[in-house]
Protein backbone atom coordinates (compact mmCIF):
# COMPACT_ATOMS: atom_id res chain seq x y z
CA UNK A 1 0.00 0.00 0.00
CA UNK A 2 2.51 2.30 0.94
CA UNK A 3 4.72 1.48 -2.50
CA UNK A 4 1.48 2.63 -4.34
CA UNK A 5 1.08 5.99 -2.33
CA UNK A 6 4.97 6.71 -2.63
CA UNK A 7 4.65 6.14 -6.57
CA UNK A 8 1.26 8.50 -6.75
CA UNK A 9 3.55 10.94 -4.86
CA UNK A 10 6.20 10.96 -7.02
CA UNK A 11 4.55 10.62 -10.30
CA UNK A 12 1.95 13.26 -8.85
CA UNK A 13 1.81 14.81 -12.80
CA UNK A 14 0.36 11.64 -14.29
CA UNK A 15 -2.06 11.10 -11.17
CA UNK A 16 -3.40 14.42 -12.07
CA UNK A 17 -3.39 14.16 -15.87
CA UNK A 18 -5.36 10.75 -15.26
CA UNK A 19 -7.94 12.34 -12.89
CA UNK A 20 -8.40 15.54 -15.54
CA UNK A 21 -8.93 13.04 -18.57
CA UNK A 22 -11.83 10.79 -15.99
CA UNK A 23 -12.99 14.02 -15.11
CA UNK A 24 -13.52 15.35 -18.67
CA UNK A 25 -14.93 11.81 -19.66
CA UNK A 26 -17.42 11.80 -17.12
CA UNK A 27 -18.58 15.40 -17.85
CA UNK A 28 -18.38 15.46 -21.46
CA UNK A 29 -17.96 11.80 -22.75
CA UNK A 30 -14.68 10.26 -24.79
CA UNK A 31 -14.39 13.51 -27.43
CA UNK A 32 -13.99 15.74 -24.29
CA UNK A 33 -11.39 13.17 -22.28
CA UNK A 34 -9.56 12.93 -25.64
CA UNK A 35 -9.19 16.64 -26.24
CA UNK A 36 -7.92 16.88 -22.83
CA UNK A 37 -5.70 13.64 -23.02
CA UNK A 38 -4.10 15.27 -26.14
CA UNK A 39 -3.83 18.98 -24.84
CA UNK A 40 -1.88 17.18 -21.74
CA UNK A 41 0.24 15.64 -24.29
CA UNK A 42 0.93 18.63 -26.11
CA UNK A 43 1.93 20.34 -23.55
CA UNK A 44 3.95 17.36 -21.97
CA UNK A 45 6.37 17.48 -25.04
CA UNK A 46 6.04 21.28 -25.11
CA UNK A 47 7.61 21.12 -21.58
CA UNK A 48 10.15 18.31 -22.37
CA UNK A 49 11.59 20.00 -25.62
CA UNK A 50 11.98 23.58 -23.13
CA UNK A 51 13.71 21.06 -20.76
CA UNK A 52 16.17 20.08 -23.34
CA UNK A 53 16.64 23.36 -24.41
CA UNK A 54 17.80 24.42 -21.49
CA UNK A 55 20.28 21.70 -21.21
CA UNK A 56 22.07 22.27 -24.45
CA UNK A 57 22.27 26.39 -23.24
CA UNK A 58 23.63 24.79 -19.92
CA UNK A 59 26.29 22.56 -21.66
CA UNK A 60 27.31 25.77 -24.26
CA UNK A 61 27.76 27.55 -21.49
CA UNK A 62 30.02 25.48 -19.40
CA UNK A 63 32.12 24.90 -22.50
CA UNK A 64 32.48 28.56 -22.75
CA UNK A 65 33.28 28.59 -19.30
CA UNK A 66 35.87 26.56 -19.62
CA UNK A 67 37.55 28.23 -22.52
CA UNK A 68 37.75 31.08 -21.18
CA UNK A 69 39.08 30.04 -18.44
CA UNK A 70 42.06 28.26 -20.42
CA UNK A 71 42.50 31.42 -22.33
CA UNK A 72 42.96 33.03 -18.80
CA UNK A 73 45.43 30.76 -17.52
CA UNK A 74 47.59 31.06 -20.84
CA UNK A 75 47.09 34.63 -21.08
CA UNK A 76 48.44 34.70 -17.66
CA UNK A 77 51.44 32.35 -18.02
CA UNK A 78 52.54 34.62 -20.54
CA UNK A 79 54.87 38.01 -19.81
CA UNK A 80 54.07 40.92 -20.59
CA UNK A 81 55.60 41.42 -24.18
CA UNK A 82 54.31 38.32 -25.41
CA UNK A 83 50.67 39.36 -24.30
CA UNK A 84 51.66 42.29 -26.23
CA UNK A 85 52.92 41.08 -29.14
CA UNK A 86 49.37 38.57 -29.37
CA UNK A 87 47.34 40.99 -29.55
CA UNK A 88 49.26 43.35 -31.83
CA UNK A 89 48.64 40.40 -34.37
CA UNK A 90 44.82 41.50 -33.71
CA UNK A 91 44.70 45.08 -33.99
CA UNK A 92 44.05 47.08 -36.93
CA UNK A 93 46.02 50.28 -37.95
Amino acid sequence: MLSVLGWMFQHWWLVLALGAVLGAYIVGGWRLALAVATLGAGVGLYRKRQEAERAKQRQRADRARQDRERVEQSVGAMGIEDVERELGKWNRD
